[in-house]
């Protein structure tokens, strides 16, 4: 599998110039000449490199699966060996991130009676929620957080059982 680098140096120089301006990458030297080939590949690449920085996000976001797992805000990383990246995969992180300038998005339930699975969806969504406050509704969001509440009781004091 060929390198971007690879792949360029396949170009023409004017093919180049072109991809060079396009990506927004200088196409004379300093001294006012015109770059050779294996210049423009490299000025091409050093931009398309500091190109991840930008405040957009690539690929899409699944609602449904993002609201089951967390994800960190889209931005700097610290990979395990010590190197730094950016992160703006839609798919690694969580769109409505501080570096978007964008809110997260408001979960909407608007039925007048909530099933259990909803209730779930409101006690565990960490964004804002807006849903219809009936009297069954409130009743249904109060069992799942008691139920989750149980739940946690339970597995504490499992944990904390003096073992013989």
């Amino acid at each position: 599998m060929k390198t971007e680098k690879e792949k360029l140096q396949a170009k023409t120089v004017a093919q180049l110039q072109r991809y060079a301006k396009k990506v927004g990458a200088n196409i004379v030297t300093p001294a006012g000449k015109a770059k050779t080939k294996d210049q423009l590949v490299n000025s091409i690449v050093m931009k398309q490199r500091l190109s991840g920085k930008s405040d957009s996000q690539t690929g899409k976001s699944n609602t449904a699966k993002d609201l089951q797992r967390g994800a960190k805000a889209p931005g700097k990383r610290t990979s395990a060996k010590g190197k730094t990246y950016y992160e703006r995969r839609a798919n690694r992180s969580d769109k409505p991130g501080s570096l978007l300038g964008r809110k997260p998005k408001t979960l909407i339930i608007d039925n007048g009676r909530m099933t259990t699975e909803e209730a779930k969806k409101i006690v565990q969504y960490k964004g804002p929620v807006s849903w219809r406050k009936t009297s069954h509704n409130i009743k249904a969001v109060n069992n799942e957080i008691n139920n989750i509440l149980k739940s946690l009781r339970a597995q504490y004091k499992e944990s904390v059982k003096p073992q013989a």
